[in-house]
């Protein structure tokens, strides 16, 4: 695991707010997280640095310290690679968020019926069309939170 050391600490003061997966996606006031390049690839290439580089499964934050995580398209790459560990990382979701943190997830329709854990859904709403989808499906936005 490598980065965050002055930047995290700065942004522990306020919210803490992770976005897991991030790829080349950086949000202002979030601390973004993702996996080492694949082989062969640099940060250079793809354009963006993560704040945190590291594997979700083991995130590097103390138990009950985080206030918002969010993933996208995150769960279903899981599903489709790994798919028996998706309670492990519900669990490692659920550790880390604070009591009534929240995990936003933004993924295909539907999928939110797959992710088990002991997260609840707070919320469901439709967002907008996924490209790589036939006949352009949707994707939807589901909030869990942690009782």
């Amino acid at each position: 695991m490598t980065g965050g050391g002055d930047e995290l600490e700065e942004m522990r003061d306020a919210a803490l707010k992770v976005n897991v997966g991030a790829g080349r996606e950086k949000i202002k006031g979030w601390v973004s997280f993702d996996l080492p390049p694949e082989e062969n690839v640099t940060y250079t290439d793809v354009g963006v640095t993560p704040d945190i580089v590291g594997d979700a499964m083991d995130l590097p934050f103390e138990d009950d310290s985080v206030d918002i995580l969010r993933t996208r398209d995150l769960l279903m790459d899981f599903e489709a690679e790994e798919a028996g560990r998706l309670p492990a990382l519900a669990r490692e979701f659920y550790r880390v968020l604070k009591p009534g943190g929240r995990l936003i997830t933004i993924e295909i329709r539907g999928f939110h019926r797959k992710f088990s854990g002991p997260l609840r859904i707070e919320s469901i709403r439709k967002g907008g069309r996924v490209p790589y989808l036939p006949r352009g499906g949707r994707f939807l936005v589901t909030t869990y939170v942690k009782d």
